[in-house]
């Protein structure tokens, strides 16, 4: 079977199109003081978005009647680590 030319060319355009860049590493891509400080940002924005949950559902247990054994118990079978329980509990009192 003879091949256009034609064809060989979009035969090679699609193969071009299906490889990919090689990635880089993330320390590649973290390289100067504002991208470092912007991903600090996003992380403690995390951690302060988390800790709100934290407090809302502490709030929502508590009016359901549950006491704080229970609560801490319940949510650290959820996953919740010891840590974030103690500074919620002990901002809440």
């Amino acid at each position: 079977m003879v091949l256009e030319e034609n064809e060989v060319l979009e035969k090679k355009d699609s193969v071009e199109q299906n490889v990919q860049e090689p990635t880089r590493p993330i320390a590649a891509e973290v390289n100067d003081e504002s991208q470092v400080e912007g991903l600090t940002r996003d992380r403690k924005k995390r951690k302060q978005e988390q800790l709100q949950k934290l407090t809302s559902m502490i709030k929502t247990m508590s009016k359901k009647g549950q006491t704080k054994d229970q609560i801490r118990n319940n949510l650290s079978q959820m996953g919740w680590p010891e840590e974030a329980l103690n500074q919620t509990f002990a901002a809440s009192v």
